[in-house]
């Protein structure tokens, strides 16, 4: 199923907002994958996720993100309007190891896990002012009544947009919700203090309260932990972002803000992907209950090169020298 589903690692040109960038497919060689699966999978039975053990009732799982979980295609593919889509990659690498799956997405590319919060898409709103109905979407029906925050441009009709699924619950109770952020966000301290540790810890009560009412298990938040560009990042700051998409502060603002080189921290590939290891290591202090490696994997599958001390020592600083996470790559 992985070699006949193609996917896709990131690599945006410089000035891009890091929405739907892929250049390279996933190696032919499913080993790292279907590891990663299984090592998932022993976390989230730890865990508890009912619709995980085998025999039981499907696993419910929502997947809230952007373009690195809907998945745009390749730049070289002749049909760019056919997606990976990362949650239904999932749902046939786990139902070919005979784990039942019940997947949804709410996906907005190039955005914020904050934009998806249930805080900023209230159920039934009306309010022209603050959100806007979910109508033109090829994926999202109009009559599912789905609503997202005003302001959010340019919108495709790639995105599967509808935060109220979260709380709506369609087939029961969620078992695993898993959530990606922005991939600028992890590597800088002011964008996860301010973006994606509020959001989190919002994400977490929800499901704690979501729990209690359905007397059922906690979902399970699990942090998917995204991959580095091809190249890394070339420019000196992230730019200001997908308009809407940044509410609480400008990203070139909270870098500026943040300790340490950031130009740094991402300027090549392994560089990259060690400074968002460790920004998503950080969310287990903030609610998150499982980190999903996707992006370890990738730079295993790849084969990646040692870690340059000097961006090492730049990202560890953050951290007093006690990063989160152990890595040697």
């Amino acid at each position: 199923v992985v070699d006949a589903v193609p996917f896709s690692a990131g690599s945006c040109p410089q000035g891009h907002n890091g929405e739907g960038c892929s250049t390279l497919p996933w190696p032919k060689n499913d080993e790292v994958g279907l590891h990663m699966l299984q090592s998932v999978s022993h976390q989230i039975r730890a865990k508890r996720a009912p619709g995980w053990q085998s025999g039981a009732e499907p696993l419910k799982i929502l997947f809230i993100g952007n373009s690195f979980t809907y998945g745009p295609p390749p730049f070289d593919r002749e049909d760019q309007k056919s997606l990976n889509n990362l949650p239904r990659l999932f749902k046939f690498v786990a139902e070919s190891l005979g784990k039942q799956v019940i997947q949804e997405e709410d996906t907005i590319g190039g955005c914020t896990l904050e934009r998806h919060l249930p805080s900023n898409n209230p159920e039934g709103c009306t309010d022209a002012s603050r959100c806007r109905a979910v109508d033109k979407f090829p994926r999202v029906g109009r009559a599912q009544q789905c609503t997202i925050p005003q302001g959010i441009s340019p919108l495709r009709s790639s995105y599967s947009p509808c935060p109220q699924k979260l709380l709506r619950q369609p087939h029961g109770s969620w078992d695993v919700v898993a959530v990606n952020d922005h991939s600028w966000s992890l590597p800088v301290s002011e964008i996860r203090r301010n973006y994606v540790h509020p959001a989190l810890e919002e994400l977490a009560e929800v499901s704690e309260r979501m729990a209690e009412q359905s007397r059922k298990a906690k979902p399970v938040l699990a942090m998917y932990m995204t991959w580095a560009y091809l190249n890394g990042v070339s420019f000196s700051t992230p730019t200001s972002g997908k308009t809407g998409c940044w509410t609480k502060g400008d990203p070139v603002a909270l870098t500026y803000l943040s300790p340490g080189n950031w130009r740094e921290k991402v300027k090549n590939f392994a560089c990259q992907g060690y400074a968002i290891a460790q920004g998503a290591a950080t969310t287990f202090s903030h609610g998150a209950n499982v980190l999903v490696p996707a992006g370890l994997a990738w730079q295993a599958a790849r084969g990646s090169p040692a870690i340059d001390p000097s961006c090492k020592q730049e990202v560890d600083e953050e951290y007093d020298m006690k990063p989160p996470l152990n890595l040697t790559l």
